[in-house]
């Protein structure tokens, strides 16, 4: 965990399902993390591996910060989800 008085980071690690995640979250006292503050934080933690922004359904969001963004990867930095580009590389 770091803070200097107006921002925070925290990185954690944790099995679910027998695989390792890593959790990386970012939060300021009056503004949202901005975009390359959010690549700086995915390359701090994952490298060049992948991670991912979830929204989860109404039902299930927790919001304990309102202005801290997560970060969720594999820690092994596999990804989760399907190649979407089908090999091409476009979407």
């Amino acid at each position: 965990m770091h803070r200097n008085g107006t921002s925070s980071v925290i990185v954690s690690a944790a099995p679910f399902d027998d695989v390792w995640f890593i959790h990386a979250s970012m939060s300021h006292i009056d503004r949202l993390p901005s975009y390359d503050e959010l690549k700086a934080l995915h390359q701090a933690a994952f490298g060049d591996g992948w991670a991912y922004q979830v929204f989860a359904p109404p039902a299930d969001h927790v919001n304990i910060h309102a202005y801290a963004l997560h970060l969720w990867g594999r820690a092994d930095g596999a990804s989760c989800l399907p190649d979407f580009t089908c090999g091409m590389g476009t979407i």
